[in-house]
Protein backbone atom coordinates (compact mmCIF):
# COMPACT_ATOMS: atom_id res chain seq x y z
CA UNK A 1 0.00 0.00 0.00
CA UNK A 2 2.76 2.57 0.90
CA UNK A 3 3.75 2.18 -3.03
CA UNK A 4 0.44 2.14 -4.28
CA UNK A 5 -0.52 5.84 -2.13
CA UNK A 6 2.83 7.02 -3.50
CA UNK A 7 2.05 6.52 -7.19
CA UNK A 8 -1.32 8.06 -6.72
CA UNK A 9 -2.94 5.22 -7.45
CA UNK A 10 -5.03 3.63 -4.66
CA UNK A 11 -8.28 5.00 -6.17
CA UNK A 12 -8.34 2.65 -8.90
CA UNK A 13 -7.97 0.09 -6.07
CA UNK A 14 -11.11 1.13 -4.36
CA UNK A 15 -13.09 2.13 -7.52
CA UNK A 16 -12.98 6.15 -7.11
CA UNK A 17 -11.23 6.36 -9.84
CA UNK A 18 -13.61 6.15 -12.71
CA UNK A 19 -12.63 5.00 -16.23
CA UNK A 20 -13.67 7.53 -18.59
CA UNK A 21 -15.26 7.07 -21.56
CA UNK A 22 -13.10 5.37 -24.45
CA UNK A 23 -14.21 7.87 -26.88
CA UNK A 24 -14.65 11.29 -27.81
CA UNK A 25 -16.95 13.49 -30.38
CA UNK A 26 -15.26 16.44 -31.69
CA UNK A 27 -17.13 19.58 -33.89
CA UNK A 28 -14.80 21.03 -36.41
CA UNK A 29 -14.88 24.45 -37.95
CA UNK A 30 -17.55 23.64 -40.35
CA UNK A 31 -19.93 22.17 -38.23
CA UNK A 32 -19.31 18.19 -38.97
CA UNK A 33 -18.81 15.87 -35.86
CA UNK A 34 -15.51 13.50 -35.91
CA UNK A 35 -15.11 10.29 -33.23
CA UNK A 36 -11.75 10.30 -31.82
CA UNK A 37 -9.95 8.01 -28.99
CA UNK A 38 -9.97 9.47 -26.02
CA UNK A 39 -6.32 10.48 -24.24
CA UNK A 40 -7.73 10.68 -20.57
CA UNK A 41 -8.90 6.73 -21.37
CA UNK A 42 -5.80 5.93 -22.31
CA UNK A 43 -4.01 7.28 -19.40
CA UNK A 44 -6.25 5.82 -16.97
CA UNK A 45 -5.65 1.76 -18.60
CA UNK A 46 -2.08 2.46 -18.59
CA UNK A 47 -1.92 3.47 -14.69
CA UNK A 48 -4.73 0.67 -14.00
CA UNK A 49 -2.83 -1.77 -15.44
CA UNK A 50 0.24 -0.77 -13.40
CA UNK A 51 -1.17 -2.14 -10.24
CA UNK A 52 -1.12 -6.10 -12.71
CA UNK A 53 1.50 -6.76 -9.99
CA UNK A 54 -0.96 -7.68 -7.55
CA UNK A 55 -1.51 -10.88 -9.16
CA UNK A 56 2.21 -11.44 -8.96
CA UNK A 57 1.46 -11.99 -4.91
CA UNK A 58 -1.55 -14.37 -5.11
CA UNK A 59 -1.38 -18.16 -5.15
CA UNK A 60 -2.34 -20.61 -7.68
CA UNK A 61 -5.48 -21.54 -5.95
CA UNK A 62 -6.58 -18.02 -5.42
CA UNK A 63 -5.64 -16.56 -8.93
CA UNK A 64 -7.62 -18.72 -10.92
CA UNK A 65 -10.19 -16.94 -9.13
CA UNK A 66 -9.72 -13.62 -10.84
CA UNK A 67 -7.87 -14.32 -13.72
CA UNK A 68 -10.89 -13.39 -16.00
CA UNK A 69 -11.16 -9.86 -14.21
CA UNK A 70 -10.06 -7.14 -16.24
CA UNK A 71 -9.23 -4.04 -14.10
CA UNK A 72 -7.45 -3.73 -10.48
CA UNK A 73 -10.60 -2.42 -8.71
CA UNK A 74 -12.55 -5.82 -9.79
CA UNK A 75 -9.64 -8.13 -8.41
CA UNK A 76 -9.34 -6.19 -5.42
CA UNK A 77 -12.90 -6.30 -4.36
CA UNK A 78 -13.15 -10.73 -5.45
CA UNK A 79 -10.42 -10.80 -2.88
CA UNK A 80 -11.76 -8.98 -0.02
CA UNK A 81 -15.11 -10.66 -0.36
CA UNK A 82 -13.15 -14.18 -0.67
CA UNK A 83 -11.03 -13.40 2.48
CA UNK A 84 -13.39 -11.14 4.66
CA UNK A 85 -14.26 -14.07 6.58
CA UNK A 86 -11.03 -15.58 6.87
CA UNK A 87 -9.58 -12.43 8.12
CA UNK A 88 -12.30 -12.41 10.89
CA UNK A 89 -11.36 -15.84 12.39
CA UNK A 90 -7.86 -14.75 11.33
CA UNK A 91 -8.38 -11.71 14.08
CA UNK A 92 -9.82 -13.76 16.32
CA UNK A 93 -6.60 -16.33 16.51
CA UNK A 94 -4.28 -13.00 16.98
CA UNK A 95 -6.54 -11.66 19.78
CA UNK A 96 -6.31 -15.17 21.27
CA UNK A 97 -1.93 -15.09 21.02
CA UNK A 98 -2.28 -12.05 22.59
CA UNK A 99 -3.51 -13.41 25.76
CA UNK A 100 -1.62 -16.56 25.62
CA UNK A 101 1.51 -14.81 25.02
CA UNK A 102 4.32 -14.93 27.57
CA UNK A 103 8.08 -13.89 27.75
CA UNK A 104 8.81 -16.81 29.51
CA UNK A 105 12.96 -17.98 28.85
CA UNK A 106 13.08 -15.33 25.60
CA UNK A 107 14.47 -12.04 26.00
CA UNK A 108 12.71 -8.81 26.43
CA UNK A 109 13.39 -7.06 23.32
CA UNK A 110 12.29 -10.38 21.65
CA UNK A 111 9.23 -10.50 23.44
CA UNK A 112 8.31 -6.57 22.80
CA UNK A 113 8.75 -7.67 19.18
CA UNK A 114 6.91 -10.49 19.24
CA UNK A 115 3.65 -8.60 20.72
CA UNK A 116 4.61 -5.90 18.80
CA UNK A 117 4.50 -7.97 15.44
CA UNK A 118 0.76 -9.21 16.26
CA UNK A 119 -0.51 -5.90 16.86
CA UNK A 120 0.64 -4.76 13.17
CA UNK A 121 -1.12 -7.88 11.78
CA UNK A 122 -4.03 -6.94 13.68
CA UNK A 123 -3.96 -3.31 12.36
CA UNK A 124 -3.55 -4.93 8.83
CA UNK A 125 -6.48 -6.64 9.25
CA UNK A 126 -8.79 -3.32 9.96
CA UNK A 127 -8.35 -4.52 13.73
CA UNK A 128 -6.03 -2.09 15.21
CA UNK A 129 -5.33 -2.18 18.73
CA UNK A 130 -4.69 1.33 20.81
CA UNK A 131 -1.59 1.36 22.43
CA UNK A 132 -3.13 1.42 26.06
CA UNK A 133 -4.53 -1.96 25.49
CA UNK A 134 -1.03 -2.79 24.06
CA UNK A 135 0.25 -1.86 26.77
CA UNK A 136 -1.40 -3.95 29.38
CA UNK A 137 -1.06 -7.03 27.08
CA UNK A 138 2.34 -6.77 27.41
CA UNK A 139 2.21 -6.02 31.47
CA UNK A 140 0.18 -9.13 31.57
CA UNK A 141 2.67 -11.53 29.79
CA UNK A 142 6.28 -10.38 32.06
CA UNK A 143 7.47 -12.72 34.69
CA UNK A 144 7.17 -12.64 38.73
CA UNK A 145 10.59 -10.74 38.88
CA UNK A 146 9.14 -7.53 36.87
CA UNK A 147 6.92 -6.85 39.41
CA UNK A 148 8.58 -3.67 40.09
CA UNK A 149 8.50 -2.16 36.80
CA UNK A 150 4.67 -3.41 36.22
CA UNK A 151 3.75 -1.69 39.81
CA UNK A 152 5.54 1.30 38.28
CA UNK A 153 3.65 1.50 35.12
CA UNK A 154 0.51 0.99 36.41
CA UNK A 155 0.31 3.32 39.06
CA UNK A 156 1.44 5.94 36.44
CA UNK A 157 -1.54 9.13 36.21
CA UNK A 158 -1.11 9.54 32.49
CA UNK A 159 -0.78 5.79 30.01
CA UNK A 160 2.90 5.11 28.96
CA UNK A 161 3.41 5.02 25.58
CA UNK A 162 4.99 1.75 23.36
CA UNK A 163 8.64 3.42 22.91
CA UNK A 164 8.69 4.43 26.51
CA UNK A 165 7.64 1.07 27.86
CA UNK A 166 10.63 -0.30 25.86
CA UNK A 167 12.99 1.71 27.24
CA UNK A 168 12.08 1.09 30.42
CA UNK A 169 11.94 -3.06 30.06
CA UNK A 170 15.25 -2.92 28.30
CA UNK A 171 16.79 -0.98 31.12
CA UNK A 172 15.46 -2.70 33.91
CA UNK A 173 16.98 -6.06 32.48
CA UNK A 174 20.66 -4.04 32.24
CA UNK A 175 20.19 -3.29 35.64
CA UNK A 176 19.33 -6.61 36.73
CA UNK A 177 21.54 -8.35 34.94
CA UNK A 178 24.70 -6.16 35.77
CA UNK A 179 23.54 -6.80 39.95
CA UNK A 180 23.27 -10.33 39.48
CA UNK A 181 27.03 -10.20 38.00
CA UNK A 182 28.19 -8.26 40.59
CA UNK A 183 26.56 -10.39 42.95
CA UNK A 184 28.33 -13.46 41.35
CA UNK A 185 31.32 -11.62 41.37
CA UNK A 186 31.22 -10.91 45.00
CA UNK A 187 30.75 -14.57 46.02
CA UNK A 188 33.37 -15.78 43.38
CA UNK A 189 35.75 -13.11 45.37
CA UNK A 190 34.83 -14.55 48.98
CA UNK A 191 35.44 -17.86 48.46
CA UNK A 192 38.94 -17.29 46.74
CA UNK A 193 39.42 -15.25 49.18
CA UNK A 194 38.35 -17.71 51.88
CA UNK A 195 40.52 -19.99 49.89
CA UNK A 196 43.67 -18.56 50.43
CA UNK A 197 43.47 -17.97 53.54
CA UNK A 198 42.91 -21.55 54.50
CA UNK A 199 45.60 -23.19 52.28
CA UNK A 200 42.68 -25.62 50.63
CA UNK A 201 39.33 -24.57 52.43
CA UNK A 202 36.78 -27.23 51.82
CA UNK A 203 33.78 -25.77 52.75
CA UNK A 204 30.19 -25.62 51.32
CA UNK A 205 30.36 -24.91 47.98
CA UNK A 206 28.39 -25.58 44.72
CA UNK A 207 27.18 -29.11 45.52
CA UNK A 208 30.53 -30.20 47.63
CA UNK A 209 28.59 -30.12 51.31
CA UNK A 210 30.63 -29.72 54.17
CA UNK A 211 33.38 -32.12 55.38
CA UNK A 212 32.82 -34.38 58.77
CA UNK A 213 29.66 -34.91 60.78
CA UNK A 214 29.11 -31.47 61.71
CA UNK A 215 28.56 -30.51 58.10
CA UNK A 216 31.24 -27.50 57.55
CA UNK A 217 34.67 -27.27 59.24
CA UNK A 218 35.73 -24.67 61.80
CA UNK A 219 37.09 -21.19 59.89
CA UNK A 220 40.55 -21.92 60.11
CA UNK A 221 43.71 -20.23 58.88
CA UNK A 222 47.83 -21.47 59.53
CA UNK A 223 49.47 -18.85 58.14
CA UNK A 224 49.62 -14.26 59.01
CA UNK A 225 48.11 -12.48 56.51
CA UNK A 226 49.06 -8.64 56.16
CA UNK A 227 49.76 -8.17 59.73
CA UNK A 228 46.99 -10.50 60.74
CA UNK A 229 47.27 -12.99 63.60
CA UNK A 230 45.86 -16.11 62.00
CA UNK A 231 44.54 -18.79 64.54
CA UNK A 232 44.70 -22.42 64.07
CA UNK A 233 42.08 -24.84 62.87
CA UNK A 234 39.64 -25.86 65.77
CA UNK A 235 38.32 -29.79 65.47
CA UNK A 236 34.13 -29.64 65.50
CA UNK A 237 34.42 -33.28 66.53
CA UNK A 238 36.98 -33.05 69.30
CA UNK A 239 37.04 -29.48 69.90
CA UNK A 240 40.75 -29.53 69.78
CA UNK A 241 43.30 -27.51 67.92
CA UNK A 242 45.46 -28.72 65.29
CA UNK A 243 43.33 -30.27 63.13
CA UNK A 244 39.86 -30.07 61.21
CA UNK A 245 36.82 -32.42 61.30
CA UNK A 246 37.51 -34.27 58.18
CA UNK A 247 40.55 -35.97 59.87
CA UNK A 248 39.61 -36.29 62.89
CA UNK A 249 40.37 -40.22 64.91
CA UNK A 250 36.72 -39.53 66.79
CA UNK A 251 34.67 -38.76 63.75
CA UNK A 252 33.13 -42.21 63.59
CA UNK A 253 32.72 -43.19 67.19
CA UNK A 254 29.12 -43.40 67.97
CA UNK A 255 30.01 -42.92 72.04
CA UNK A 256 31.28 -39.46 71.32
CA UNK A 257 29.75 -36.15 72.56
CA UNK A 258 29.75 -34.74 69.36
CA UNK A 259 28.11 -37.50 67.83
CA UNK A 260 25.79 -38.05 70.13
CA UNK A 261 24.24 -34.54 70.13
CA UNK A 262 24.37 -34.89 66.46
CA UNK A 263 21.37 -37.08 67.00
CA UNK A 264 19.82 -38.18 63.72
CA UNK A 265 20.85 -35.46 61.64
CA UNK A 266 24.64 -37.44 61.38
CA UNK A 267 25.17 -41.20 60.25
CA UNK A 268 27.19 -42.91 62.74
CA UNK A 269 29.66 -43.72 59.56
CA UNK A 270 30.37 -39.69 58.47
CA UNK A 271 27.67 -39.77 56.06
CA UNK A 272 24.66 -37.64 56.91
CA UNK A 273 21.06 -38.87 55.37
CA UNK A 274 19.15 -35.41 55.96
CA UNK A 275 18.61 -33.34 52.60
CA UNK A 276 20.13 -30.01 53.29
CA UNK A 277 18.69 -26.65 51.59
CA UNK A 278 21.58 -24.78 49.59
CA UNK A 279 21.08 -21.76 47.44
CA UNK A 280 24.65 -22.10 46.06
CA UNK A 281 24.43 -25.35 44.92
CA UNK A 282 23.29 -25.59 40.67
CA UNK A 283 21.85 -29.11 41.12
CA UNK A 284 20.19 -31.63 43.66
CA UNK A 285 23.36 -33.92 44.90
CA UNK A 286 23.57 -36.68 47.17
CA UNK A 287 26.34 -39.55 48.01
CA UNK A 288 23.65 -42.46 48.62
CA UNK A 289 22.51 -44.08 45.54
CA UNK A 290 19.15 -45.85 47.78
CA UNK A 291 17.71 -42.12 47.61
CA UNK A 292 17.28 -42.61 44.24
CA UNK A 293 13.95 -43.98 43.33
CA UNK A 294 14.38 -43.86 39.42
CA UNK A 295 18.21 -43.62 38.32
CA UNK A 296 20.47 -44.54 35.38
CA UNK A 297 24.41 -44.58 34.74
CA UNK A 298 25.72 -40.98 34.07
CA UNK A 299 27.94 -41.34 30.98
CA UNK A 300 29.05 -37.87 30.97
CA UNK A 301 32.28 -36.22 32.17
CA UNK A 302 31.00 -33.46 34.14
CA UNK A 303 32.49 -33.25 37.86
CA UNK A 304 30.92 -31.64 40.91
CA UNK A 305 33.35 -28.68 41.98
CA UNK A 306 34.15 -27.54 45.59
CA UNK A 307 34.85 -24.30 46.42
CA UNK A 308 38.63 -25.24 46.45
CA UNK A 309 37.96 -25.87 43.09
CA UNK A 310 38.12 -30.08 43.03
CA UNK A 311 36.29 -32.03 41.27
CA UNK A 312 34.09 -35.01 42.19
CA UNK A 313 33.12 -37.80 39.88
CA UNK A 314 29.40 -38.71 39.12
CA UNK A 315 28.34 -42.01 38.56
CA UNK A 316 24.34 -41.74 38.47
CA UNK A 317 21.52 -39.56 37.34
CA UNK A 318 17.80 -40.28 38.47
CA UNK A 319 14.88 -38.56 40.75
CA UNK A 320 13.29 -38.49 43.91
CA UNK A 321 10.55 -37.65 45.64
CA UNK A 322 10.14 -35.94 49.23
CA UNK A 323 6.58 -35.67 50.93
CA UNK A 324 5.13 -32.69 52.07
CA UNK A 325 1.24 -33.39 54.12
CA UNK A 326 -0.32 -31.57 51.23
CA UNK A 327 2.10 -31.38 47.98
CA UNK A 328 4.89 -34.10 46.50
CA UNK A 329 8.00 -32.06 46.02
CA UNK A 330 9.33 -33.80 43.01
CA UNK A 331 13.98 -34.01 42.63
CA UNK A 332 14.37 -34.14 39.20
CA UNK A 333 17.87 -34.66 37.75
CA UNK A 334 19.43 -36.17 41.11
CA UNK A 335 23.25 -36.35 40.90
CA UNK A 336 24.97 -39.31 42.70
CA UNK A 337 28.89 -38.24 43.68
CA UNK A 338 29.80 -41.17 45.94
CA UNK A 339 32.43 -38.77 47.51
CA UNK A 340 29.74 -36.31 48.84
CA UNK A 341 29.36 -35.99 52.17
CA UNK A 342 25.93 -34.22 52.21
CA UNK A 343 22.54 -34.58 50.15
CA UNK A 344 22.21 -30.81 48.71
CA UNK A 345 18.59 -29.61 47.41
CA UNK A 346 19.20 -27.17 44.82
CA UNK A 347 17.03 -24.43 46.02
CA UNK A 348 16.97 -22.87 42.24
CA UNK A 349 15.76 -26.18 41.09
CA UNK A 350 13.61 -26.96 43.56
CA UNK A 351 11.48 -23.69 43.32
CA UNK A 352 11.62 -24.14 39.28
CA UNK A 353 10.20 -27.52 39.16
CA UNK A 354 7.71 -27.45 41.64
CA UNK A 355 6.14 -23.67 41.46
CA UNK A 356 7.50 -22.59 44.81
CA UNK A 357 9.52 -20.23 46.65
CA UNK A 358 11.72 -20.35 49.70
CA UNK A 359 11.64 -17.94 52.83
CA UNK A 360 14.74 -18.01 54.88
CA UNK A 361 15.02 -16.93 58.32
CA UNK A 362 17.09 -17.02 60.90
CA UNK A 363 15.97 -19.71 62.80
CA UNK A 364 13.87 -21.62 60.21
CA UNK A 365 13.08 -21.62 57.04
CA UNK A 366 9.04 -22.09 55.00
CA UNK A 367 8.82 -24.09 51.72
CA UNK A 368 5.36 -21.95 50.31
CA UNK A 369 3.22 -22.86 47.43
CA UNK A 370 3.48 -19.90 44.62
CA UNK A 371 0.21 -20.06 43.67
CA UNK A 372 -1.58 -20.11 46.65
CA UNK A 373 0.79 -18.88 48.85
CA UNK A 374 0.39 -21.84 51.16
CA UNK A 375 2.85 -23.19 53.51
CA UNK A 376 3.97 -26.54 52.07
CA UNK A 377 6.33 -27.40 54.66
CA UNK A 378 9.02 -25.95 58.02
CA UNK A 379 11.53 -27.03 59.27
CA UNK A 380 14.61 -25.33 61.70
CA UNK A 381 17.92 -24.22 61.52
CA UNK A 382 20.29 -26.16 62.94
CA UNK A 383 24.19 -25.76 63.27
CA UNK A 384 23.64 -22.86 60.99
CA UNK A 385 21.85 -25.09 57.82
CA UNK A 386 18.75 -25.41 56.77
CA UNK A 387 17.69 -29.30 56.85
CA UNK A 388 14.84 -30.79 54.84
CA UNK A 389 12.98 -33.40 57.30
CA UNK A 390 10.77 -34.96 54.97
CA UNK A 391 9.88 -38.42 54.02
CA UNK A 392 11.49 -39.44 51.40
CA UNK A 393 9.81 -41.68 48.43
CA UNK A 394 9.35 -45.15 48.88
CA UNK A 395 10.91 -45.08 52.61
CA UNK A 396 8.09 -47.71 53.69
CA UNK A 397 9.17 -49.73 51.50
CA UNK A 398 12.67 -49.83 52.36
CA UNK A 399 12.34 -50.41 55.86
CA UNK A 400 10.40 -53.66 55.26
CA UNK A 401 13.02 -55.04 53.00
CA UNK A 402 16.99 -55.27 52.44
CA UNK A 403 18.99 -51.61 51.85
CA UNK A 404 22.19 -52.31 50.00
CA UNK A 405 24.70 -50.15 51.85
CA UNK A 406 26.93 -47.29 50.10
CA UNK A 407 30.31 -48.05 49.53
CA UNK A 408 31.31 -45.37 52.89
CA UNK A 409 29.23 -47.57 55.08
CA UNK A 410 31.54 -50.67 53.75
CA UNK A 411 34.32 -48.80 54.20
CA UNK A 412 33.79 -47.88 58.04
CA UNK A 413 32.14 -51.62 58.38
CA UNK A 414 35.65 -53.07 57.04
CA UNK A 415 37.77 -51.26 59.80
CA UNK A 416 38.44 -48.55 57.23
CA UNK A 417 40.30 -50.78 54.23
CA UNK A 418 40.70 -49.42 50.51
CA UNK A 419 38.73 -48.99 48.64
CA UNK A 420 39.89 -52.25 46.44
CA UNK A 421 39.70 -54.01 49.19
CA UNK A 422 35.54 -52.80 49.98
CA UNK A 423 34.88 -53.38 46.71
CA UNK A 424 35.92 -56.93 46.42
CA UNK A 425 34.00 -57.72 49.59
CA UNK A 426 31.05 -55.76 48.19
CA UNK A 427 31.07 -58.32 45.44
CA UNK A 428 31.52 -61.78 47.16
CA UNK A 429 28.92 -60.57 49.42
CA UNK A 430 26.47 -59.65 47.03
CA UNK A 431 27.03 -62.77 44.70
CA UNK A 432 26.78 -64.96 47.85
CA UNK A 433 23.66 -63.38 49.25
CA UNK A 434 21.83 -63.43 45.58
CA UNK A 435 22.96 -66.99 45.24
CA UNK A 436 20.96 -67.66 48.67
Amino acid sequence: MPGIRAAQLEGYLDGTTVAPAKTLELVKEDKTKVVTSNPDYEKWIKEDQLLAHINNSLSREVLGQVTTMTNSAAVWATLENMFAAQSQARVTNLRMQLVNCKKGSQSAAAYFSKIKAIGDELAAACRPLPDEELVSFILAGLDFDYNPLVSSVVGRTTPIPLSDLYAQILAYDMRSQMLQDNHNANQNSSANAVSRGRGGFRGRGRGGGGRGNGGRGALSQTSKTRGQTVSKPICQVCKKKGHEADVCWHRFEEDYPYNKSAGAATMNYGIDTNWYADSGATDHITAELEKLTVRDKYKGADQVHTASGSGMRINNIGHTVLHTPTKNLNLQNVLHVPNANKSLVSVHRLTSDNNTYVEFHPHYFLIKDRATKRTLHHDKCEGGLYSLKLEEAGAHKQACSVSRPSTWRWHSRLGHASFPVVESHKKQFTSLFSQS
